[in-house]
């Protein structure tokens, strides 16, 4: 029986038609999915407003603000990373496009490090994969969602990218004893593009310690973690919080009223309660599992995919396009694979694609169904809001979805969800009486809101009156509401705010149309 110091040889002769096989199919898959979102929506646009606020944070550091409005600090950016790679063209349509540009090469990266782990654990496996080994090369990509969530224009495809070449970073120091550049760019780069990679990179560092590495670990250490530190002090130095506010949203969000163990707890039933979350939970186990097998030092590989996977279940989220469990599915996918591979087992390729096939059911489905569907509805919602701010109102307003109100205005913006304002963020949070969102608008000269009824509409307190509703024929995509609303806090103002919406109206797209309220 052939040994992993045995594959050696044959890893060097790994078969290199795989990684390219991973990368066409993953950029293929990719590259249909936009067109069918550019057929439905008429025009290119992202699925997610999300992505403007990356935009948006990038122009400010353009002109010297980490922020979105200028001279004003926020940490509304989720990423470390993210918004210095969108900083190039700033304010530009050029720069619109840098995400749909980043996305790309990520996700060409994931298919080719995909195809990569293929071919390593067919060539670590006595025999190899056979006529399956094109197979899980083929199917990986699609099973493991890489398209959907490149799809989004967020970061989480450059992390993933960064998490499998940790994968196979740490699966080639177990063989050799040596610490490649590549995994230390990975092990540094994966945290600075998500919060979440610290976990996996961090691990990895364990694992280079108890492999006899104490001191490339420690070195390895602080190189991850000194780059961090260094933004928390930044952000402390301008007088935020010491995480964005985007993380801690979430994790204030789930501490109402709980413990710190309850908090875990109830985080853990969460996730639990989607089928993406199952999934990870199977795969997290299996790999838990598999690494308590006595075959190999591969199995510390798996340990750490298993433990980190655990860890996402208990501490972070899944969800929103399922792009905040993408890079922890994919990492369990390619140890497990690497691991199986190492395993004496006839059925161990079935068994690898057997592994694979269920993200099909998790993440496919609400694609066809919802998400390639959402350009559109961005497009007919939140960018022609924008397009009303930008060029009819040019006036300060408070809004509750922030992106695209924000990217190219020169007026002030008010986010009243909190992500770009730790202040209302913490108000919002505690869960104030009616009306509490007036004091905080009358502080900034802000007399005009556009926002969803349903979320913030008691927030504003009496005397606010409603002017108009932006609404969509078709309820299509996923948002947060169908329906926006525009609120004036004077009688003088909403007479000004109508005007300027009648004059606004016939520019509307088909499927989009306004709706006045209390009419003179």
């Amino acid at each position: 029986m052939a040994t992993e110091s045995d594959s050696a040889p044959r890893l060097a002769e790994a078969d290199k038609r795989l990684p390219w096989l991973g990368l066409c199919v993953a950029v293929l898959v990719f590259g249909c999915l936009q067109l069918v979102a550019y057929a439905v929506a008429g025009v290119f646009e992202y699925p997610l407003d999300d992505v403007y606020i990356h935009l948006a944070m990038a122009e400010g550091l353009a002109q010297g603000t980490y922020g979105l409005n200028l001279g004003e600090a926020a940490s509304a950016s989720s990423s470390i990373l993210y918004p210095l790679l969108l900083v190039p063209f700033a304010g530009s349509e050029f720069q619109r496009l840098l995400p749909l540009f980043w996305n790309l090469l990520a996700v060409a990266a994931c298919g080719w490090l995909w195809g990569r782990v293929v071919a390593e654990a067919d060539a670590i496996r006595a025999g190899g994969f056979g006529r399956m080994a094109p197979v899980l090369a083929l199917v990986g990509p699609i099973a493991l969602n890489m398209h959907g969530v490149a799809f989004t224009g967020m970061e989480n495809s450059l992390h993933t990218a960064a998490s499998l070449m940790i994968v196979l970073g740490c699966g080639a120091f177990l063989r050799s004893g040596k610490v490649s550049p590549a995994l230390v760019g990975a092990l540094i780069a994966a945290p600075l593009l998500r919060y979440e990679g610290l976990a996996l990179s961090l691990g990895a560092v364990a694992l280079i310690a108890v492999n006899g590495r104490p001191r490339a670990a420690v070195g390895l250490a602080l190189a991850i973690l000194l780059p961090v530190a260094a933004f928390s002090a930044a952000l402390l130095g301008l007088g935020l919080d010491v995480l964005p506010m985007s993380v801690l949203a979430k994790t204030l969000f789930s501490a109402q009223g709980l413990s710190a163990t309850g908090r875990v707890i109830a985080n853990l039933f969460h996730n639990l309660e989607v089928p993406e979350g199952l999934y990870l939970l199977v795969l997290s186990l299996m790999a838990l599992w598999l690494a308590a097998r006595p075959r190999g030092q591969l199995r510390h590989l798996v340990l750490l995919a298993g433990l980190a996977g655990v860890t996402h279940l208990l501490f972070a989220h899944l969800g929103w396009m399922h792009r905040y469990e993408h890079y922890i599915v994919v990492t369990l996918a390619a140890a497990l694979l690497l691991g199986l591979a190492a395993q004496p087992w006839r059925a161990g390729p079935w068994l690898s694609l057997a592994l694979l096939l269920p993200g099909v059911l998790c993440f496919q489905p609400q694609i066809l169904r919802e998400y390639v569907y959402n350009p559109a509805a961005i497009y007919r919602q939140q960018a022609q809001m924008a397009r009303f701010v930008h060029d009819y109102w040019q006036a300060p307003v408070a809004v509750n979805d922030l992106g695209w109100m924000a990217w190219q205005n020169n007026n002030y913006v008010l986010d009243l969800w909190g992500l770009a304002s730790a202040e209302v963020m913490k108000l919002r949070l505690s869960a104030p009486a009616d009306g509490w969102a007036g004091p905080v608008m009358a502080r900034h000269g802000v007399d005009v809101a556009i926002i969803y009824e349903a979320w913030l509409g008691k927030a504003l307190g009496p005397g606010w009156m409603a002017v108009a509703d932006l609404t969509m024929n078709e309820k299509i995509g996923k948002l947060g509401d169908w329906r926006v609303t525009f609120y004036a806090a004077t009688p003088e103002r909403a007479a000004q705010l109508r005007a300027k919406l009648m004059e606004f109206a016939p520019s509307l797209p088909a499927g989009t149309g306004l709706t006045f309220r209390n009419a003179p």
